[in-house]
């Protein structure tokens, strides 16, 4: 259009306000206004399936405490308790290699004393 005119014409010189991220001054003189950079977690493996699998094929009693374990994990994930979480994962864990082994032993000791 043919009327249009910038607007420093119309207003003068106006400044634009900057961000603090954007400010090359501000990191130096208040540290306290920096952008944190975002903390990425990862959430721990569960061991559902494996301790399921462990429970209906090796060791009973052990395999369902490894269920217990593994259920635990994402609702503590979820609810922000990263460190139970964790935990959970690694009793989920010890708990399944537990039946495992237990469960495969106690097949080999049967086999074998046939």
């Amino acid at each position: 259009m043919p009327s249009w005119v910038p607007v420093s014409q119309i207003i003068g010189n106006i400044s634009i306000p900057m961000r603090a991220a954007q400010h090359p001054s501000l990191p130096r003189a208040y540290p306290q206004y920096q952008q944190a950079q975002p903390i990425i977690v990862e959430k721990p493996q569960n061991y559902l399936v494996s301790a399921i699998f462990v429970t209906l094929l090796c060791c009973l009693p052990l395999g369902i405490v490894s269920i217990v374990y593994a259920s635990q994990v994402d609702s503590k994930f979820n609810a922000g308790d990263y460190a139970g979480a964790r935990q959970a994962s690694d009793s989920a864990r010890t708990w399944y290699h537990a039946a495992l082994i237990i469960g495969l032993l106690f097949i080999i000791i049967t086999i074998a004393a046939k």
